[in-house]
């Protein structure tokens, strides 16, 4: 039980403490002027992106050799919640932390819905998503790239 509690507290400081969709602090690696400056069409590599937003949420292949990498935002929080809301009842103490992490999923939720309220009322209109999904040639190279 021990070991799984430091397992979980390691796995939540990883996701909150920086990666793709990092809660708090640093830039937002989910605007379109972050995703400018850190990624250019035809230049950019797979790696380079792997370096930037880390292991892909989703990734998928067409028949073209093209490849798709799909980030979102909330990502490593999501999957953590997931597994840890899986096992309530079958590890002791384990429903006390599936209620802390929806607790910190609703919490992420809510701040950025309110980050966008400010940001509309302030006059920021900066282009922003949840998701990131990015394209790539033959040669690993990106093609393009879409926030929603």
């Amino acid at each position: 039980m021990k070991k799984f509690i430091i397992i979980l507290a390691a796995m939540l400081t990883t996701a909150c403490a920086g990666g793709p969709g990092a809660m708090g602090g640093g830039e937002d690696k989910f605007t379109a002027a972050y995703v400018n400056a850190h990624i250019v069409v035809g230049k950019t590599t797979q790696e380079e992106v792997k370096a930037l937003y880390g292991v892909p949420d989703k990734s998928s292949q067409s028949s073209s050799s093209r490849t798709s990498w799909n980030y979102k935002k909330h990502g490593a929080l999501y999957a953590i919640a997931d597994l840890v809301s899986a096992a309530p009842g079958s590890v002791p103490g384990v429903v006390s932390a599936d209620s802390a992490l929806n607790s910190a999923k609703n919490a992420s939720e809510g701040s950025g819905k309110l980050t966008k309220v400010m940001d509309k009322s302030s006059g920021n209109t900066a282009v922003k998503g949840d998701n990131l999904s990015i394209d790539f040639d033959k040669n690993n190279k990106v093609t393009n790239w879409f926030l929603y």
